[in-house]
């Protein structure tokens, strides 16, 4: 059992060094250091229109989670949280990337 959460860790952590990266290198600024659990709170710039960028990604078949949804006061506005797992890919970086400028 210890060893298999071990690697469950690992593979958890390798997955967030990729989201990391990946969403930095598209505009997304990464909110605190931490690199626990399944999730990455990030912050978008602030000429950025939230809702249209959510809007704008179910379109292009992409599902943005805002941050706000998460946040009983409905603050974090500015905030998307992504899933370690699914943060580092392509798509979603080339979208971002595309949006963000």
């Amino acid at each position: 059992f210890r060893r298999h959460i071990a690697q469950l860790r690992r593979r958890i952590d390798k997955a967030h060094a990729q989201a990391r990266k990946a969403l930095t290198a598209s505009g997304i600024q990464l909110d605190g250091d931490r690199s626990e659990g399944l999730f990455l709170w990030t912050r978008v710039p602030d000429h950025v229109d939230v809702d249209a960028l959510v809007r704008r990604g179910r379109e292009a078949g992409i599902l943005l989670a805002k941050g706000a949804l998460f946040s009983p006061s409905g603050r974090h506005s500015q905030h998307l949280r992504f899933n370690a797992y699914h943060a580092s890919s392509p798509v979603l970086g080339k979208f971002l990337a595309a949006e963000l400028r």
